[in-house]
C-alpha cells in the first residue's frame, strides 16, 4: 500500500484493482506498528499496535460468508442484523476466519458487549445463590 494503492471502483464490484505510482503518503499506517516512509512500511513506534488497524471493511456478498445477502456489499453492522431478521445468529460469523478478518472492529465490539453480558450474568448468579443460602 505504501508504493501502490488497492481499491473497489465502486460499491458494486467485489474485487480490487490496483493504483501503481500512487502510494498512501508518509505516516500512513501500513501495518501493525509499521508506517509508510518514503515509499516503504517500515516499523515506527508512533504506529498503532492494533490487531485491527484498519477497521471494518465491507461483506462482499458471499465472498466473506455463504450466507447470500440482499445486496452486493453491506456493511459489517448491516450484515449482523440481515443475518439477524433470518434467524441466523449474526455474531457467530466472528468465529469465521475470513468473516472476523473483515469485520475485526465488529467482532472486537460484540466480543467485549458479550464478555461484559457474561459478567453481569455471573453477578447476578453469585448474588441469587448468597441471598438462597442467607436464608436457610
Amino acid at each position: 500500500m505504501c508504493s501502490t494503492l488497492k481499491c473497489r471502483p465502486n460499491s458494486n464490484t467485489s474485487s480490487c484493482v490496483f493504483v501503481r505510482g500512487l502510494g498512501a503518503a508518509s505516516g500512513t499506517t501500513c501495518d501493525m506498528g509499521k508506517a509508510c516512509i518514503h515509499g516503504v512500511c517500515t516499523k515506527n513506534i508512533r504506529a498503532p499496535r492494533d490487531d485491527c488497524i484498519f477497521g471494518d471493511d465491507v461483506v462482499v456478498n458471499e465472498l466473506v460468508i455463504d450466507e447470500p445477502l440482499p445486496y452486493t456489499q453491506l456493511s459489517c453492522e448491516e450484515t449482523l442484523t440481515y443475518l439477524s431478521s433470518i434467524n441466523l445468529y449474526g455474531p457467530a460469523y466472528c468465529s469465521q476466519e475470513k468473516f472476523r478478518q473483515t469485520c475485526c472492529k465488529t467482532c472486537q465490539s460484540n466480543r467485549k458487549k458479550n464478555i461484559t453480558e457474561i459478567q453481569s450474568l455471573l453477578l447476578i448468579t453469585t448474588i441469587t445463590t448468597r441471598i438462597r443460602f442467607d436464608h436457610l
